[in-house]
Formats: structure tokens, C-alpha cells, sequence
């Protein structure tokens, strides 16, 4: 079986209703030798931003010098941005050998009537196996859905983080925020949990659980943070922590709510400090955020014109993308690309990007969930300017032809449109040299 092929029988693993429990998960650890259980592991969990965390303290790890594996999901070009270490994507051969070793597995949980296991348990299960072959000092995991039933949950960390807890999933994981809480508290267990800032219904669940499992957890404060200046396509931001005097980083990830992410990477890396990772430093942490890159977080992907790709996608995360270009680019005209899936809240967050936008430019995302363009523009504010284009490619094509100086290009509403909207900028430039 070659690459191309198993990449195909990952992905044609029928979809089916998530369990409430991790009974199959568990026997499929057990049945591979529970190689979790030799990890040591920084376990990641929230709504918004859980990506943007454990990338920064899986690159701030190997910027220290620690042998550091990063989970996560979903990949944005490439299925192997899924599983990683020190930044080097697992091989492709590596892909074929780890899901032919995992056959065995699947074959007896068929045998057992467990079903056959998702996909998403499937390649956890490589990454588990990956990361212990090739012995890491550390492996930060990030949770795919909720957290309590997420497969990841097998694991015991030596640390969980949670991040920006609202609304999404709210078919698995609930439609409050305490139900949505309950899911996301279900990973922590007697290691220490690093919290972003919550709301206070939030906090009291995170608060319940941790005092259940006899744990501390510390909350991320608005005060631990601050916004200098912007330098370029870098945020020049101010870091109070208790124990060291304030410093101050050059974060190399733009968006406002970068900064809550980057304070509670930071406590994350510290307290990891204090539990025996001396090689992690205020000086190696700074360096690695000057250098921390991250796929389709407000990623200034060409600079004429200048254009911006989000994978916001969700309220909270719409919310927090127009605060960010509201806040640095706040003369531009917003010509917007909006493309979404259907099983997101389309109301919520096409009123506050269209809202913010001068003309929308309506797409279709490449994926069996998407939204069609002519649905998405019965969304749209009345009076607000748009057009209707199949594809990204074709909506970037024609905001480029109505770009004016001064304007910005924003694509957003799917993390499945970032993929798509680089080969777009690529291929309208392919000749340019001005891009990012």
C-alpha cells in the first residue's frame, strides 16, 4: 500500500456518532502495548486557540533543547502537519508503517464487537506509537473535540491547559457553556492545569473538577499581558509573571487574542520549568515566540495586495478576528472571502464578519460539510455588497480585481478553506515577488 492509498482508507473510515465513554479507545491503547503510557505529555484542550498553544510550547520546547512531539488536528495542506517532532512532519513511509501497525489492533476490536474505531482514534493511535519510538523528552497533544470522550483522553499528562472555552460543537459537546465546560474539564486529572481567562459559569466547572481531582489550577489574568506596538508582521507585547520581572516578546503571530495564548503558553513553559524542565528559559521561551509560526491564524500570506488568511470559524473566534483587524488595521476597507460549513453557527458568525467587511465575496469550501455560496448569501446583512464565486481561487481573483490601495484581503470562516486559499495566492501570483 502506498502513501496515497492509505491516506485513502483513513479517510473512507465511515463517520459515526462519537461515543460518551473511551471503552474502544482504551482496548485499542491496550492492544497496541498502551503506548501512551510512556509519554510524557502536556495535554491540550478548549474552544479557540488550543492550536495556537500547543504550538508555542511545543516550539519553545525545542528551542530549549528538549526532543519535544506535537498532535494536532485538523492539518491544514498536508495529513502529516498532524503528527510531528521538533517541527519535522512524520515521513510518509512512516504514515504507511504505523497505520499497517495498527491493523492488528482494529482487526480485534472488529473481533470483539468494539466497531471499528474513527478515524481520528485511528491516527491518534500512530501518533502515540510515533512519538514513542522515537523517544521524545516531551509530547504536547491537542484534544480534537470537547475532551472528556476526545480519544487523546487515554493519556495521564504531566500537565493540562485549557484555553477560551464558548460555543461550538454544540450538537456533541452541549449548548451551554457549562455543558461545553464539563466536556473540556474531562482532561484534567492530578497534574497541574494552566486556564486562559474564562467566564465566571466556566470557571466555577474548570474550579469543581480541579478540587475533585485534588489538583491546582491556575487562570490566565488580563493583567499577565500586554500590547506594546506592532513591528511589522510582528505584536511587541509585555509578560507579567509572579516569580520573574515583566519582559518583553516580539511575537511572531498576529490577532489580539494572541496575547492571552502567548501568557498562557508562557505559564504553561514555567510551571513545566518548576517541575524539572531547567533548560526551558525566559531567554529560549522569547526566542521561540519571535520565531513561532502557525498556518492560517491570521497569516499574512501576500503583501500587494495586502492580504490576510483566519480560520475563524466559530462567534467566539469571529469575534475576536474583527477586534484584531479592527484594532491594527483600523483605516482599511475589508474586502472579505467567507466560505463556511454547515454545521457551525452561520447566523453568528457571517453577521459579525460581514458586518465589519465593505463587499463580501461568497465561496464554497472543498469539503462534504460545506455550506453552498447561493445559501451563504441568504446570510448576508441587507445592503451589503457581495458576489457569488464557486471557489476560493475564484473569490480571491475577483477581490484582487476590486482591491484599491489602502484595502485589505481577509479570507476566513473555515479552517478547510486555508489549504485552498494558499494554492489561490500562489497560483494568481506565481511570478510575483512580493509574496509573504
Amino acid at each position: 500500500m502506498n502513501y496515497q492509498e492509505t491516506l485513502q482508507n483513513l479517510h473512507s473510515i465511515p463517520r459515526r456518532k462519537k461515543e460518551n465513554d473511551l471503552k474502544r479507545m482504551e482496548r485499542f491503547m491496550e492492544l497496541l502495548g498502551n503506548p501512551q503510557n510512556t509519554l510524557r505529555c502536556v495535554h491540550v484542550a478548549g474552544t479557540n486557540g488550543k492550536g495556537s498553544v500547543s504550538k508555542m510550547i511545543a516550539h519553545s520546547l525545542t528551542t530549549s533543547g528538549y526532543t519535544a512531539g506535537l498532535f494536532t488536528s485538523p492539518y491544514i495542506i498536508e495529513f502529516r502537519e498532524r503528527i510531528a517532532v521538533n517541527g519535522d512532519l512524520i515521513k510518509e513511509e512512516e504514515v504507511i508503517e504505523y497505520y499497517s501497525i495498527v491493523q492488528k489492533g482494529i482487526e480485534t476490536l472488529l473481533q470483539e464487537d468494539f466497531g471499528h474505531p474513527s478515524e481520528f482514534e485511528v491516527v491518534t493511535a500512530m501518533a502515540f506509537m510515533y512519538f514513542k519510538e522515537k523517544n521524545v523528552d516531551i509530547c504536547v497533544i491537542e484534544v480534537g473535540i470537547g475532551g472528556r470522550y476526545d480519544a487523546t483522553n487515554v493519556l495521564f499528562p504531566i500537565l493540562s491547559v485549557i484555553t477560551s472555552i464558548s460555543k461550538d460543537h454544540v450538537s456533541q459537546l452541549g449548548d451551554t457553556l457549562r455543558e461545553i465546560a464539563f466536556h473540556k474539564a474531562g482532561i484534567i486529572k492530578s497534574a497541574p492545569v494552566i486556564a486562559s481567562s474564562q467566564k465566571q459559569e466556566v470557571r466555577e466547572v474548570l474550579d469543581s473538577a480541579a478540587a475533585e481531582k485534588k489538583t491546582d489550577i491556575t487562570f490566565i489574568e488580563p493583567a499577565m499581558y500586554e500590547f506594546l506596538e506592532l513591528e511589522g508582521s510582528k505584536q511587541k507585547i509585555c509578560l507579567r509573571m509572579d516569580g520573574i520581572p515583566p519582559f518583553t516578546v516580539r511575537l511572531n503571530l498576529l490577532g489580539t487574542y494572541q496575547l492571552e495564548n502567548a501568557a498562557t503558553s508562557v505559564k504553561a513553559l514555567l510551571t513545566l520549568q518548576k517541575s524539572g524542565y531547567q533548560k526551558l528559559t525566559v531567554e529560549s521561551i522569547k526566542k521561540s515566540l519571535e520565531t513561532v509560526t502557525w498556518i492560517g491564524r491570521m497569516e499574512v500570506v501576500h503583501t500587494t495586495p495586502f492580504t490576510i488568511m483566519d480560520g475563524a470559524h466559530n462567534e467566539d473566534g469571529a469575534s475576536r478576528l474583527v477586534e484584531s483587524i479592527q484594532s491594527y488595521f483600523p483605516q482599511q476597507r475589508i474586502l472579505l472571502l467567507l466560505g463556511m460549513l454547515k454545521d457551525k453557527d452561520v447566523s453568528a458568525v457571517t453577521k459579525l464578519l460581514a458586518g465589519a467587511a465593505a463587499i463580501c465575496y461568497l465561496h464554497t469550501p472543498d469539503d462534504f460539510r460545506a455550506l453552498p455560496e447561493t445559501e451563504l448569501a441568504s446570510y448576508i446583512p441587507p445592503g451589503k455588497p457581495y458576489f457569488l464565486r464557486h471557489t476560493v481561487e475564484e473569490a480571491y481573483k475577483k477581490a484582487v480585481e476590486d482591491f484599491t490601495e489602502g484595502d485589505l484581503i481577509l479570507s476566513t470562516g473555515s479552517l478547510y478553506t486555508i489549504g485552498d486559499m494558499r494554492t489561490a495566492v500562489e497560483n494568481t501570483w506565481k511570478a510575483d515577488t512580493k509574496s509573504v
